[in-house]
């Protein structure tokens, strides 16, 4: 599948608050960070924790349940463990034609 329309405008997104959403791959969220918009999934790979609800700072987002941190680049696990690493899935995301954010897999 290609782009899905999140029907998710700049207007409905609160700064620094994810907004999670149901797609064809599952429960995302799509984010405002400092860098413009990003879009990650909802939660956790840890322990299903609720990672649109997370807290961003940076390039980074953390999880609320246990403070684990991803990159909001490519998704990779930045801590705070030595555990073995695990990821997070990233995906594209930009305005389209109809005012709204349209997303796609990396």
């Amino acid at each position: 599948m290609g782009r899905f329309d999140s029907g998710i405008t700049p207007e409905d997104l609160q700064k620094r608050s994810p907004r999670p959403f149901e797609s064809p791959w599952g429960a995302i969220a799509l984010l405002t960070t400092p860098n413009g918009p990003a879009c990650i999934q909802a939660f956790c790979p840890h322990m299903e924790g609720p990672l649109a609800e997370g807290t961003v700072a940076g390039g980074e987002i953390v999880c609320p349940w246990h403070l684990w941190s991803f990159s909001l680049d490519d998704g990779s696990h930045l801590g705070p463990t030595q555990e073995p690493s695990c990821s997070i899935e990233v995906f594209a995301v930009e305005l389209g034609p109809e005012g709204t954010f349209l997303v796609e897999p990396r």
